[in-house]
């Protein structure tokens, strides 16, 4: 009987060690990921601001033509 037993402690040491290693390499895994998500996430939120601030720029510019625009459109409804 304390032979079985010895036998099932070794291959439970030995289930858990290769579970500690697994958890551990998806660990290493899990954070090299999430690094890489940080690093798109930054990339992404600069590209976010410039876009932005193009659109804001863009919507400045469409303000100042509207004017001139419908200026245009009324010289042509006079004539």
């Amino acid at each position: 009987m304390l032979g079985i037993n010895q036998v099932e402690l070794s291959k439970k040491s030995k289930d858990c060690e290769d579970l500690m290693i697994k958890i551990e390499n998806d660990t290493i895994n899990a954070n090299e990921s999430q690094k890489e998500v940080e690093k798109r996430t930054s990339v992404l939120d600069k590209e976010k601001a410039e876009i932005e601030s193009l659109a804001r720029e863009a919507q400045a510019e469409v303000e100042k033509a509207e004017p001139i625009l419908r200026m245009a459109e009324d010289g042509l409804n006079n004539l």
